[in-house]
């Protein structure tokens, strides 16, 4: 057994807590004993609707079945799915559900690293908008920035300039689209350096080489006449950390607005002539 791992505070949280230095003395098999003893008070239905609601009791069983094995069969005919918590009222239910979400919490706390004592082991143990990453519940907008690849709910990711939640400087994406609410998408204004979100529905694009006087529609932008025979035209965007997104004859190649260089937005990329 680790040392101090179970001198969290393991009961339900009525009295006394120890701190992680504590002795054994809170295990625990002290948890299950106060959660018998509020339970018992009548035999019943099942006030938690199933054993599908006793999930962190699950959570919280198999982490001590890794940490704390000895501790286990003690700890079951308590939080168990016949375990006498679910054998008296909804309050006695529910001081049982608090006492393994504390006690979870903190063997989760002591030893981080273990996989068996994550406070979630799959999405449906987080909120909606939440996603379980490393055995912890994050922001499903913020989960997965930072690893250089720009998702669909981020505006950019990595790049220079780029804000530590990857939802800015940059008012929008225009590879993403997100930023943008309802029907507006987010357009490049190259002779602005800069993007908006706007309507697209009356503009050119974003098929490669419809002309175009300044703007077009979402997922491409307008080009200067050398891509098009003489005249400007639209040509589509791409992802430069995935150039393989262009339309075949097409190279994803750097923008060359600045606008990219200043807001975060340098994986924006331009599918040009080979």
């Amino acid at each position: 057994m680790r040392g101090g791992l179970l001198g969290v505070c393991f009961g339900l949280g009525l009295s006394g807590c120890s701190n992680k230095e504590a002795d054994t003395r809170g295990s625990a098999a002290d948890t299950t004993t106060a959660a018998s003893d509020a339970t018992v008070s009548g035999p019943g239905e099942d006030p938690t609707g199933g054993t599908g609601s006793h999930r962190v009791c699950d959570l919280y069983l198999n982490c001590l079945a890794v940490i704390a094995p000895a501790e286990l069969p003690s700890a079951q005919q308590g939080f168990g799915p016949d375990g006498t918590c679910w054998q008296g009222s909804q309050a006695s239910a529910d001081q049982c559900l608090m006492a393994c979400t504390k006690g979870l919490e903190g063997l989760h706390e002591v030893d981080p690293g273990e996989p068996a004592c994550g406070l979630c082991q799959a999405e449906g143990d987080c909120s909606s908008d939440e996603v379980c990453k490393d055995g912890e519940c994050e922001d499903a907008l913020l989960a997965d920035c930072g690893n250089g690849k720009v998702d669909g709910h981020e505006i950019c990711d990595g790049d220079p300039g780029c804000d530590a939640d990857c939802q800015g400087p940059a008012v929008c994406s225009p590879i993403t689209q997100a930023g943008c609410a309802g029907d507006d998408a987010c357009l490049v204004l190259p002779f602005e350096n800069n993007v908006a979100c706007m309507s697209d529905g009356d503009l050119p694009g974003p098929d490669f080489g419809d002309p175009c006087v300044e703007v077009c529609a979402a997922g491409s932008a307008c080009n200067a006449a050398n891509q098009c025979e003489g005249f400007s035209c639209c040509i589509p965007l791409c992802d430069l950390h995935q150039p393989a997104t262009c339309p075949e004859g097409t190279a994803c190649t750097d923008f060359g607005v600045s606008l990219v260089k200043a807001q975060g937005l340098d994986y924006v990329g331009a599918c040009r002539l080979l």
